[in-house]
């Protein structure tokens, strides 16, 4: 993942750098608490400042074989733009799974990381220049040795950290701590807005 120069000095190029990525799983509470019932988010950005594609994780109670995603969760998401591993800057939408608890677990992750792959770096292969190394939070399926075993055929590093270390050890913890906090105001000031509206309609 870096070169080393003729002094001995090691540098990392942009192109290296776009294909070092660290994305972190976050609570999504759709009724404005800390660990409320709604979901999470997984976002980051690569060691050269490129957004990830936000991915979206819903939770259900629906039996796995009836588990769907409506249009309407998808519509309006935002979209990244980025190389990655690409020779032109792409556009890339979010994405969106379902799962019982609205979280990772090993094939929920499998899945996102997978389909980063794809799609974020088509051209990767364990070789030098070509890989892609992913540092992630602890927690569910990051040791899962199949999944492990799919990734590193295809270049790819997973670097999990330590659980429950996040805040000290996970640069996405610091770099999108205002953005958790700004978002969990704005999702209390909405669910404000919409009881003060439910409550005009009952008088």
């Amino acid at each position: 993942f870096a070169t080393r120069t003729d002094q001995g000095e090691v540098i990392f190029s942009e192109t290296q750098k776009r294909r070092i990525i660290n994305i972190d799983e976050t609570n999504l509470s759709l009724d404005g608490s800390d660990g409320g019932h709604g979901g999470s988010l997984m976002c980051g950005s690569n060691a050269a400042g490129e957004a990830m594609p936000l991915h979206v994780m819903f939770s259900s109670k629906a039996e796995e074989e009836n588990m769907a995603v409506k249009l309407s969760w998808v519509a309006g998401l935002p979209t990244v733009s980025g190389l990655f591993g690409h020779d032109e800057v792409q556009t890339f939408p979010a994405s969106v799974t379902v799962n019982e608890k609205g979280g990772t677990d090993a094939r929920v992750l499998r899945q996102v990381l997978m389909h980063y792959m794809a799609t974020l770096f088509p051209d990767a292969a364990d070789v030098d220049g070509k890989r892609v190394l992913i540092k992630i939070d602890g927690g569910p399926g990051r040791l899962d040795v199949q999944s492990l075993a799919e990734l590193r055929a295809l270049g790819c590093y997973l670097f999990p950290g330590v659980q429950n270390t996040t805040q000290i050890t996970q640069e996405t913890d610091q770099n999108y701590g205002l953005f958790k906090s700004l978002l969990r105001q704005y999702v209390q000031v909405v669910l404000k807005e919409q009881y003060t509206q439910f409550k005009r309609r009952q008088q």
